[in-house]
């Protein structure tokens, strides 16, 4: 049975990550709108291709109950790897969409002086959660998701009540 959905934004380099992950929140009931380890790369050579994926990308953001972002952590371990993930970012924010940022090693600090990665303002706005958490334990990061979702749709099944009563947010 499907309780919910999410969109899974990283790097190329943490492809596998992203697959261990997703086979964790299916063992929940939690499906995954877009694929886009399982769609392949893309020819880099080509508009048409790259046109078709950012479509197929964004919408499985906008499709999510939640959007996962599985950071790299700190120093981070690519070159160019994992930029589209800030954008899938913007795009969940921009709708509304509860994040769950998850970093092995967490999520910079400006007053270490040797930090590679320093903090970025939208990590903390209101519908982020960050969780610091490695592969190790994403059986942990999935019930998280799950528990993310069932209070969804606890506050969705309110809302709807309160609604039928004539009442207002």
């Amino acid at each position: 049975m499907i309780i919910g959905s999410v969109y899974i934004a990283t790097g190329l380099d943490n492809c596998e990550n992203h697959q261990l992950l997703k086979s964790e929140l299916e063992e929940f009931g939690i499906e995954v709108t877009f694929d886009w380890v399982k769609a392949g790369a893309v020819d880099q050579d080509n508009d048409s291709p790259l046109i078709e994926r950012a479509h197929d990308d964004i919408n499985g953001v906008i499709k999510a109950d939640v959007l996962i972002v599985l950071h790299p952590g700190n120093p981070p371990t690519y070159t160019s790897s994992g930029r589209g993930m800030h954008t899938e970012l913007g795009a969940a924010l921009a709708t509304e969409t509860p994040v769950l940022l998850v970093s092995p090693t967490g999520f910079g600090d400006l007053k270490d002086p040797k930090a590679t990665q320093a903090k970025c303002v939208f990590y903390y706005h209101r519908l982020v959660t960050r969780l610091r958490a490695t592969p190790d334990n994403y059986d942990d990061v999935a019930y998280a998701v799950k528990c993310m979702i069932e209070s969804l749709g606890s506050f969705q099944r309110m809302v709807d009540q309160y609604s039928e009563m004539d009442g207002a947010f």
